[in-house]
């Protein structure tokens, strides 16, 4: 997290500035904390777009949308306001690491990794679209490695038309992941985000993205027409998975849905007579099942003998249903002797004691920790 500059606002709505996240097509992101102490990304609209009537009506639409969202994977919105002056949203701030500074400072995932984090990105995909929204700017920056699976931290909300371009006219930082039809000023639709996440799988396992670096001519011309570079990718499983979901027409793209389904056939066990083992990081492919070993079967239990005399037992009083119950039980020439064993035990044996208070341990806390690229 960087410093606030100068110009930077110090207050949003309920919430106070702490520091400069980032910045997106849509807007600059702050951290910010409500009164309460809860933890937010705001991301503040840019002043040209806040002066665009029709960009402020479909911001609001869209946060409208996102408000739906419900799935994992994604930054919930936590408030808005479409009205402010500059119009600003604020979702929850997600703890852990960026995609794009976790393989700078480690280097490529492991492919068991790298599969669970496709599976996590396609689940939040799949809950984005289903609320009518597509990312449209899906990068190694926008997704956080957070402890309970991959997040997407830019929901892309009323992104700009002209946000694949900078002032200068250049293509950004970020220009290597964006698709064929993104190049050529389509519409974004939910398959642009599919391509996307081929370029996310390719840097995740490699830490280069799909179609490599270098000048915007050079990168326009690789992504409308030459193939992407998969060859260091660890495994077929991976490579055709990728190869799919950069296949230039978007409608060769497989769905979120469908990209589930291929990583999750991986881990799930053939049969209930088999199991997933655990993965270990470097091993290679999810895909590791061993066979359940044989329960031994358990040696019969040797009948107790019956203990006498009842007076020196320690212990606490039986429950008088007990005693009943026991009796009703004994039938035959052994009832009586056991109905008067039981009764002759009640008279002498030594009274309960209360139990001591019960102690409980208290969790800790955990604090906050949110790494951007």
């Amino acid at each position: 997290m960087d410093p606030l500059r100068e110009r930077d606002p110090r207050q949003v709505g309920r919430f106070a500035l702490l520091g400069r996240l980032g910045s997106t097509g849509t807007g600059a992101v702050f951290a910010g904390r409500s009164p309460s102490g809860r933890q937010v990304a705001v991301t503040v609209v840019h002043d040209h777009l806040a002066a665009d009537p029709a960009f402020r009506d479909r911001f609001a639409r869209e946060v409208a949308a996102a408000r739906r969202v419900g799935g994992a994977g994604t930054a919930e919105v936590v408030d808005a306001d479409a009205e402010a002056p500059l119009p600003w949203l604020a979702t929850r701030l997600v703890d852990g690491p960026s995609l794009a500074r976790r393989v700078a400072g480690e280097g490529p995932l492991p492919a068991a990794e790298v599969a669970r984090l496709v599976a996590g990105v396609a689940e939040a995909l799949g809950s984005l679209h289903a609320a009518g929204l597509v990312h449209g700017s899906l990068t190694p920056a926008a997704v956080v490695l957070a402890d309970d699976g991959p997040c997407l931290v830019d929901l892309g909300i009323a992104r700009s038309p002209e946000g694949t371009r900078t002032s200068t006219g250049e293509p950004p930082a970020t220009f290597e992941y964006l698709s064929p039809e993104q190049i050529r000023s389509e519409p974004v639709t939910p398959a642009t985000d599919v391509f996307a996440l081929g370029g996310l799988l390719t840097f995740a396992a490699t830490g280069r993205p799909p179609f490599g670096t270098g000048r915007p001519a050079t990168l326009i011309d690789r992504i409308e027409r030459a193939d992407p570079d998969l060859s260091r990718l660890p495994d077929d499983r991976l490579r055709r998975l990728a190869a799919a979901c950069l296949a230039k027409d978007p409608a060769a793209r497989p769905a979120p849905s469908d990209v589930l389904t291929d990583v999750l056939a991986e881990v799930t066990p053939a049969t209930p007579a088999r199991r997933v083992a655990p993965a270990t990081p470097g091993d290679g492919p999810v895909a590791l099942t061993t066979p359940v070993t044989p329960v031994t079967p358990v040696t019969p239990v040797t009948p107790v003998t019956p203990v006498a005399p009842a007076d020196d037992l320690p212990g606490p009083r039986p429950h008088r249903r007990a005693v009943l119950a026991a009796g009703v039980l004994a039938t035959g020439a052994g009832a009586a002797a056991v109905g008067g064993w039981l009764a002759g035990w009640w008279s002498t044996a030594p009274p309960r004691r209360a139990a001591g208070p019960a102690s409980r341990t208290l969790p800790g806390h955990v604090g906050h920790v949110y790494g951007v690229a």
